[in-house]
């Protein structure tokens, strides 16, 4: 069985298509450490069910992730786990909606993480035609 404590581990945070990375110094191999530390500390009060506590650490991931200028991707997909485990279907979609956008210059869907999660949340909302473009974006690579 893959626990949350698995996902967090081979979850990267990735970067849109069309970005690069900052330069890599000590320092900012050492935020980034830390905010993976965070992670997988979340991922594991998450699989005890301690939401609340779970939600901080992924807070401070994201806070982390901006000092360095990495988006957050990874924490926003912890945050809607959180947000399915609480039943809040609101918040998990939007949570997904800032994980997949709208590529304008490629005008296609680019999305980091969370595809078949959000496809299945849309699915269970009613909104096949929403969750068939999930699903033809990811075919494509994404």
């Amino acid at each position: 069985m893959i626990t949350s404590l698995s996902l967090a581990i081979l979850m990267a945070g990735g970067f849109l298509p069309q970005e690069r990375p900052p330069a890599d110094t000590p320092e900012r191999i050492a935020l980034a450490n830390k905010a993976g530390e965070h992670r997988i500390k979340a991922y594991k009060l998450l699989d005890e069910g301690k939401l609340d506590e779970a939600e901080a650490e992924f807070h401070l991931e994201i806070a982390i992730l901006q000092q360095i200028r990495t988006p957050p991707f990874s924490a926003l997909y912890g945050l809607a786990r959180v947000a399915h485990a609480r039943n809040d279907t609101p918040r998990e979609l939007s949570l997904y909606r800032q994980i997949a956008g709208w590529d304008s210059t490629k005008e296609d869907l680019v999305a980091s993480l969370g595809l078949v999660d959000y496809g299945l949340l849309l699915c269970r909302l009613g909104k096949l035609e929403l969750a068939k473009q999930l699903h033809y974006a990811q075919m494509r690579g994404y």
